[in-house]
């Protein structure tokens, strides 16, 4: 079940600004000598058969890429005769030192991109499983969307949330590695499709992700 973000809590947001800013110093100090953290192995080992899903892996124009600053990427498509077809993009990163260099959050790509955010909230693929939502259109065409980040062992949807345990574990353990899994679908042949389409391929996914991104 997709649930929808109510209005913005500005004091929630400027109380995470605030904690920011305070271990901004602190953190490019420490994190700028943080070893960088590899793959457990590399993305090209990634199986490119889930269950009845079958991938290959797809094209990314260097420009695109080079924007995303990742160390490593995934990005492949894979379809189902019965279901679909579902896009997966992993962008990692062995270490997060300064501004720009961060897991970059789908939002900022795909409004820069041209796609317009219809809906935006919550979804589970199972317990303890959250991702964000989106529903985006551009041209007539809607696309449903879940992302969620993996930190050092960590499932997150908050931006918020995935940026200070970024400053935390840079701090505390000097390990600023990260990930961004995002799927894509189109709306196809409704909204709900889509998204029983995307949980039922999350569901899949999930365990291979933990072979792959560090803890």
């Amino acid at each position: 079940m997709v649930v929808e973000h109510p209005s913005t809590n500005l004091n929630f947001y400027l109380g995470g600004a605030l904690v920011l800013v305070l271990l901004a110093i602190p953190l490019s100090q420490r994190a700028a000598v943080a070893p960088p953290v590899a793959l457990k192995q590399s993305f090209a080992h990634f199986p490119m058969q889930l269950g009845f899903w079958q991938g290959h892996h797809t094209f990314i124009d260097p420009e695109e890429l080079k924007a995303t600053q990742s160390h490593a990427h995934l990005s492949a498509d894979f379809s189902n005769p019965d279901h679909g077809q579902i896009n997966l993009w992993i962008a990692y990163y062995e270490s997060q030192k300064k501004a720009g260099g961060f897991v970059h959050s789908p939002k900022g790509c795909l409004t820069a991109s041209g796609w317009r955010i219809l809906k935006s909230g919550t979804a589970k693929i199972g317990p303890e499983l959250p991702v964000n939502y989106l529903l985006v259109e551009k041209m007539g065409t809607k696309l449903i969307v879940f992302y969620w980040y993996m930190q050092r062992g960590r499932w997150l949807t908050s931006e918020y949330f995935n940026k200070f345990y970024m400053a935390y574990d840079g701090l505390l353990h000097r390990r600023t590695d990260g990930a961004l899994i995002r799927l894509s679908t189109i709306a196809r042949p409704n909204t709900q499709a889509g998204v029983e389409r995307l949980t039922f391929f999350a569901r899949l996914l999930a365990p291979e992700l933990h072979k792959f991104i560090p803890e």
